[in-house]
């Protein structure tokens, strides 16, 4: 008996048995609907395969399906978060009156996203949000310690302002619901009427 050459061994654990081929388990659904797939794709925005091969594994339900998507999601958002997003677009908006101006730069991985509809409306959504915001920083770095001061009294004397009012109200009402408990009980019928 001849010798196998290293480039013909198969390690023991890579050999297909064919017992294996033979189970007692029903098969999966392969074959999904094209509607259902369209519909997940709809609710997800996913990849054709993607929604297919959910659907397999979920046995047709739509709902877990977009469970096994959203888990997969996150384990493909973490591969994707060293990838450079260097394609994007400069969204803008101007207020009424030429006022209140702002530019923003968003990024994405590629110029076919950036040139989507969706991608558009969402830059100039967070345009007009950052407008209607007005803020005065752009950079966490560049508030400095003396503003951070006086904007922790000004919301710490607002809360006190907001209390005492809060607790004067309280007791407004208790007061008003002892005067309507006397007031009932004086009008109740006595017992033996």
């Amino acid at each position: 008996m001849r010798k196998p050459k290293e480039s013909e061994k198969v390690d023991e654990h890579k050999k297909k048995d064919p017992k294996d081929d033979m189970t007692t388990q029903p098969q999966q659904q392969t074959n999904v609907p094209a509607q259902l797939v369209k519909e997940l794709r709809e609710r997800t925005n996913a990849g054709f395969s993607d929604c297919r091969a959910a659907l397999v594994e979920s046995g047709g339900d739509i709902e877990k399906a977009i469970d096994i998507l959203r888990k997969k999601g996150q384990a493909a958002a973490q591969k994707k978060s060293a990838r450079a997003a260097s394609e994007g677009l400069v969204g803008h908006y101007v207020h009424a009156g030429g006022k209140i101006g702002v530019l923003v730069e968003i990024n994405c991985e590629s110029d076919f996203v950036a040139r989507t509809e969706q991608f558009q409306h969402l830059c100039h959504e967070i345009a007009m949000h950052i407008a209607a915001l007005d803020p005065r920083f752009v950079r966490r770095e560049e508030v400095t310690p003396e503003i951070l001061d006086r904007e922790r009294e000004i919301y710490r004397a607002q809360a006190r302002a907001n209390l005492f009012f809060r607790i004067r109200f309280c007791r407004r009402r208790q007061r008003e619901k002892r005067r309507e408990k006397s007031r009932g009980q004086a009008a109740r019928p006595h017992i033996t009427d």
